[in-house]
């Protein structure tokens, strides 16, 4: 959770094993999933990224009092008071740190997550702690003002989009038989070469012939824009695709050809901040709307429940293109969730010299390291 200006490091990951711990033990993800899938993309936004969960010991609290009757129950009740008197205090702070919304207050890695987990079961005293009143208050002000700039700056946006497309509409219609003949060549060349490009791993060249090609009149400037988008996220230049995906979404003549791809990479930047359950509504869409075969299987392997399924889907999207970012990654991670740490390290060699660019193969071989308990090596 954050701003969208911000790059994904190793907090993000932090953040989705909170958002895990949390449901281990409460039995329900952090925010209200029913709100989630009823909620347009800019309210579940706002809750993603604002909305602060209850502390865990407070949401096993409002359990017990919708639950039936003592005597048709007695066992989960107790079971839930139990949880409830351990979660309180300590553990509701490191867990709720873990899930902060500022990723400078979470933990700065796994290791130390471990260890103020560790501090908790030996019953030392734990770093986490409760947010000061002076914080909470500065974050309030912090908010509000944001919200009336953040519209502002989406009027504003509209209304320079409506007038780029008068005057484009304007001048495509003025200019003759030729020239869009001799666009329309150039168009079909550059796709040529972005496609060979982008075949070899070549990102950078990949944004660079794209660029070219939107300057093109009859250009389809919606398919090379998603095209760029996967490229940009290869080389991590995530702010710059988050932002290029914003601009899709405030565009009213999106063709429904292209809502499937524009839903799923939605999934992916929610999946970043709050992890994969609140994600799972906007992957089915996506699936409904249309996808390619490749990102169709992947699509398969992000709702997937069992963890050998989501790696035989990952792998069916490989098959059909081989330098599928996303693909790639979430294959990598699984393997390393399984403990098949030698297979993960052989998918982390190819995405280091496919996306040399990618900082999360670096986190996912100190995830690796850590496991392991080379805690020196996953540090450096």
């Amino acid at each position: 959770a954050g701003g969208m200006d911000q790059d994904i490091d190793t907090r993000s990951d932090i953040y989705s094993l909170g958002v895990i711990l949390y449901e281990l033990l409460t039995g329900s993800p952090p925010l209200d999933a029913e709100a989630l899938r009823s909620a347009s993309f800019s309210e579940m936004h706002h809750m993603i990224c604002e909305e602060i969960p209850p502390r865990p010991s407070a949401r096993i609290a409002s359990t017990l009092t919708t639950l039936d009757e003592p005597a048709t129950q007695p066992t989960t009740q107790k079971e839930l008071r139990k949880r409830r008197s351990q979660l309180a205090n300590d553990l509701d702070w490191v867990i709720l740190k873990a899930l902060e919304k500022d990723r400078e207050r979470r933990y700065v890695s796994a290791a130390s997550l471990a260890e103020d987990l560790t501090r908790y079961l030996s019953d030392e005293p734990v770093l986490a702690s409760p947010p000061s009143r002076i914080y909470k208050l500065r974050k309030f002000v912090k908010r509000n003002p944001a919200s009336t700039i953040a519209a502002a700056m989406i009027l504003g946006g509209l209304i320079v989009t409506l007038g780029a497309l008068t005057r484009e509409r304007t001048a495509i219609a003025e200019r003759n038989t030729a020239l869009a003949k001799k666009n329309a060549l150039l168009m079909e060349s550059r796709m040529n070469m972005a496609n060979m490009a982008s075949q070899k791993g070549d990102w950078e060249e990949t944004i660079r012939v794209i660029d070219e090609a939107l300057t093109f009149e009859n250009a389809d400037s919606m398919q090379l824009r998603l095209d760029k988008l996967r490229a940009l996220v290869a080389v991590n230049r995530v702010a710059e695709a988050r932002g290029l995906l914003t601009e899709i979404l405030e565009e009213k003549d999106v063709s429904t050809k292209h809502l499937g791809l524009l839903t799923l990479w939605t999934a992916e930047f929610a999946m970043i901040q709050d992890g994969a359950k609140n994600s799972k509504q906007l992957i089915e869409q996506a699936i409904k709307y249309g996808l390619t075969s490749e990102d169709q299987h992947y699509a398969e392997g992000l709702l997937a429940r069992k963890s050998l399924e989501k790696i035989e889907r990952f792998k069916k999207a490989l098959e059909v293109s081989p330098f599928h970012h996303s693909a790639n990654v979430r294959m990598t991670m699984t393997l390393i969730l399984l403990g098949r740490f030698e297979e993960a390290e052989k998918q982390l060699h190819f995405l280091k010299a496919a996306f040399p660019l990618d900082t999360s193969s670096d986190i996912m071989q100190a995830i690796i390291y850590s496991f392991r308990g080379e805690e020196e090596r996953a540090i450096a």
